[in-house]
């Protein structure tokens, strides 16, 4: 069934609507094409402060890697139980979506990176209360809480980042721009899990030696995850962005308008 989903996707987009846009010979020309690329520079200039806090928010590692490992082989639980604990990370996280566009999305993003990472750091560390709780003193029902706790931080702090490339995208370039943070953000997450393979090796942390080494790389990880902070002061995307990338993007359109109109008459 997963192979014929693509093929109707590819088959609902003949449906789709579009209006063609015609090629002129004005837009082939040596000026209009030197016009956009020196608009394309000036907008990657732009946001290049972005895209380097983007991919710096990102890279500090996680236990995403390794604790699902350690929840599969040491607590021993039904399947049944490890579903119900994946859909309350999944409503977790959709709880983190609303309660970031009811108390979050009128707040300076500034203060939302803050808030979002330290919140989201905080919630990872109720991770090394597992072992003792579930682990030790059998009370597994604290696994799906401590998954619905840490799904809705970590839900609200993978929002601002959204946020940060929506602000920083000009209007007409929506589509190039959100290519470009999505391939920095996914650049960003494979350097993690690489950090987060040479960290698990470094503290030993395996069914071997009995999960010992786990908290270190909890607490480890929920520090690095505080670090990207210090690049804020760093980060400055002016609120007129969008709106001096418009206005030079409609003054360009509009010389490459006159003249075409000149050449015509």
């Amino acid at each position: 069934m997963t192979s014929v989903f693509p093929l109707l996707t590819a088959i609902a987009a003949l449906w789709v609507s579009e209006t063609r846009v015609p090629l002129t010979c004005q837009a082939l020309q040596p000026d209009v094409l030197l016009a956009r690329c020196r608009y394309l520079l000036r907008v990657g200039l732009q946001v290049l402060p972005a895209l380097v806090f983007v991919f710096c928010y990102a890279v500090p590692p996680s236990t995403l890697d390794i604790y699902p490992s350690y929840i599969y082989q040491s607590l021993n639980l039904e399947p049944w139980f490890l579903q119900l604990n994946a859909f309350m990370a999944l409503l977790g996280g959709m709880c983190g979506t609303l309660i970031y566009f009811m108390f979050f999305v009128n707040l300076d993003l500034t203060k939302v990176f803050v808030i979002s990472t330290i919140l989201a750091s905080l919630s990872g560390a109720s991770q090394m209360l597992v072992p003792l709780v579930a682990g030790q003193l059998g009370m597994v029902w604290f696994l799906p809480i401590d998954s619905a706790v840490v799904a809705l931080f970590a839900r609200i702090s993978v929002t601002p980042p959204m946020v940060l490339a929506a602000q920083s995208c000009p209007p007409g370039m929506e589509a190039t721009l959100f290519t470009l943070f999505s391939t920095v953000s996914n650049l960003s997450n494979t350097v993690s899990s690489a950090l987060s393979l040479l960290l698990v090796d470094d503290l030993n942390v395996s069914a071997d030696n009995n999960w010992s080494s786990l908290w270190v790389m909890i607490l480890v990880c929920g520090v690095t995850n505080l670090l990207p902070l210090l690049l804020l002061p760093c980060l400055r995307i002016s609120p007129s962005l969008s709106a001096s990338t418009t206005t030079t993007l409609t003054t360009e359109t509009t010389m490459n308008n006159a003249v075409a109109d000149s050449e015509v008459e």
